[in-house]
């Protein structure tokens, strides 16, 4: 025999187990509401998850956390490495024969066109000078698509790896040339978190906790920025300026290690919308592809097309406004202007990137 309270707590589970109006206008069945429920403990959930443990909206938040700090940190290594070898523009430009204005574009996509006029000594350079990030800021629109189709965690190992493959080569390279062509790919493979890193966000938590997410990826894609010259400027007075290189390959082979075995093969990137969903690959090498998409040129640009909305296009402006005038410029040029105007050494120039930090 039941007692009073037994037999009403069945009543309640059993009136729980029943659909709501709510859940049947979402089209949830009642063992995928339990399944919710006994997860996340409510049905209020934006987006609304699937009932298989492998959704990653269903993974465990240690799962969820880990994962999104190692996408955190990539985008933080890759604004730390564009910017880290601000450091060594006065050692760069003595063994490169250069001069330290042209260390400069390292940083930068350079065209550069010398002329000598046959009455004249005068080496003319007409350099166009985008900043070093547009690497960084052209090449997501490559990244976003491939990755929609491929999954994000193959682009994540093909990224680190190629990122340290380059950086050592760059602590190798004898000439400007070379080490201008290494700049630009490590550019390239490192953009991809900084195009889909919040794509990730909405991947792996709920609406109400895209904020915070987000949040900590903007931080650490800022202050990569300041802190690569900072913490460097030390390393190239001591050490030379190819440990730079060096210590950034290392931090991208322990980054590749840790997509490689620590999450076994884990994407983030799910099909909710079908019965059938295509699941991400259970091999950690597994390259196939998830997204039968076929790739178009509207695809590739398709994130231009929010600049149509002024809710849109006034903060993006204004961001990178700031960040260039308030954050990179002053980068770049310290080290151009103190080091011939105050004679400052690596170090003491590494000093004055505490200044931005709280503007970052």
């Amino acid at each position: 025999m039941y007692t009073a309270r037994e037999k009403e707590s069945i009543a309640l589970a059993h009136l729980e187990d029943q659909p709501t109006d709510e859940t049947l206008s979402l089209g949830l069945s009642p063992s995928h509401q339990h399944y919710l429920i006994e997860r996340h403990g409510t049905l209020d959930l934006d987006p609304i998850p699937s009932a298989a443990p492998d959704d990653p909206l269903n993974w465990p938040n240690w799962k969820k956390n880990t994962q999104m700090f190692m996408v955190v940190i990539h985008t933080f290594i890759t604004t730390f490495s564009a910017a880290a070898i601000v450091s060594a523009f006065a050692p760069l430009a003595e063994v490169y024969g250069v001069w330290i204005e042209k260390t400069s574009y390292l940083c930068s996509v350079q065209v550069h066109v010398a002329q000598f006029p046959m009455n004249s000594c005068i080496e003319t350079d007409v350099l166009y000078y985008p900043f070093p990030l547009l690497f960084l800021g052209i090449f997501p629109l490559f990244w976003n698509p491939v990755s929609e189709r491929y999954g994000r965690h193959p682009i994540f190992l093909i990224s680190t790896l190629l990122m340290c493959t380059f950086n050592i080569a760059g602590g190798f390279c004898t000439s400007y040339g070379a080490q201008f062509i290494t700049r630009i790919f490590v550019a390239i493979f490192g953009c991809p978190p900084v195009g889909f890193g919040s794509a990730v966000v909405t991947e792996l938590f709920f609406a109400h906790e895209w904020a915070q997410k987000i949040g900590w990826w903007t931080l650490l894609l800022i202050l990569g920025v300041p802190l690569g010259p900072l913490v460097f400027d030390f390393v190239v007075q001591n050490f030379g300026f190819s440990w730079l290189f060096w210590i950034l390959a290392c931090i991208n082979f322990v980054q590749f290690l840790g997509y490689l075995f620590f999450f076994f093969g884990t994407e983030t990137l799910y099909d909710r919308t079908s019965e059938c969903p295509r699941f991400p690959p259970s091999g950690r090498l597994e390259f196939r592809r998830l997204n039968p998409t076929p790739f178009t040129l509207s695809g590739f640009l398709r994130p231009l097309h929010l600049y149509k909305r002024y809710k849109v296009i006034i903060p993006a402006v204004s961001y990178a406004l700031v960040l260039a005038y308030a954050n990179t410029a002053i980068m770049v040029e310290l080290p151009q202007l103190y080091i011939q105007a105050y004679n400052f050494n690596t170090e003491q120039v590494g000093l004055q990137y505490v200044s931005i930090l709280p503007s970052s």
